[in-house]
């Protein structure tokens, strides 16, 4: 199970190797998770979620942690919708003692908005050049599918449902197959 320890753990983990906007996104929940862990009847809140984690977690040898980078913009021109994966961070994490085993990181070139928005830059840390060169989406899927099935099984974690949506989203632009089933562990909630 995970257990505030574990949590702790992964938000350090995730925070040395996140863009100074996922920093701060990554601190704020960070300071949510330890304010009702303080006092007794947090604790007790956080027992009884523990037992709510899905039968996939102790089905799992690993737990592949995704964080994904898409093209966005503060000033509407990229549509939800249409927002597309640019970068694939993630590690692959021991269930039993969650030390990090391995990790994968690729740049994707988007295709629907191919130049990237100031904004975007600016939140994400990645440059026009990053994306540029890079693979596209079905090579980078290719690519983190091959290298993940080393470790199965595992259990595709995120902190936060963004990250299951944003590659159901992309998986259906270029009319692939979602890779990671139904379940998923959204950190933020256990």
């Amino acid at each position: 199970t995970l257990t505030v320890e574990h949590k702790q753990r992964w938000i350090r983990v995730s925070t040395s190797r996140a863009s100074d906007g996922k920093k701060r996104q990554i601190q704020q929940t960070k300071s949510r998770i330890k304010k009702p862990l303080r006092s007794d009847a947090g604790l007790l809140k956080e027992r009884n979620n523990m037992h709510q984690l899905p039968d996939a977690v102790s089905a799992s040898s690993h737990f592949l942690v995704i964080d994904l980078e898409a093209t966005c913009c503060n000033q509407k021109t990229v549509p939800r919708h249409e927002m597309e994966i640019i970068e694939i961070g993630a590690v692959m994490v021991a269930r039993e003692s969650l030390q990090t085993v391995s990790e994968f990181q690729t740049f994707i070139q988007p295709v629907r908005h191919p130049r990237l928005t100031p904004f975007c830059t600016e939140l994400t840390s990645i440059t026009q050049n990053d994306v540029s060169t890079a693979v596209c989406f079905p090579q980078a899927l290719d690519a983190l599918i091959n290298w993940s099935r080393e470790y199965e099984p595992f259990l595709f974690c995120s902190w936060g449902d963004y990250d299951k949506s944003q590659f159901q989203q992309d998986c259906r632009y270029p009319c692939r197959e979602y890779p990671f089933g139904q379940e998923h562990l959204n950190l933020k909630k256990h």
